[in-house]
């Protein structure tokens, strides 16, 4: 999952959030494994990265390079 978090945030605010994210997911859904990413909202590439399938995604990235 990715988290898209306020530019100025510490990474200490970011992980916290993270560390609750993950704690409710896991116990609604106490089998489920689950992976976080904390981005900047201010970043415009945290808006770009939208697929799952990382390979597609490296891909568009390779042939959309000049």
């Amino acid at each position: 999952m990715h988290v898209l978090v306020p530019g100025a945030w510490t990474v200490h605010h970011g992980h916290m959030l993270l560390e609750h994210i993950e704690h409710d997911i896991r116990a609604a859904l106490p089998n489920a494994t689950v992976f976080t990413h904390l981005e900047s909202l201010d970043d415009p590439s945290s808006w770009q990265d939208l697929t799952l399938d990382r390979a597609d995604a490296a891909e568009e990235r390779t042939t959309a390079q000049p």
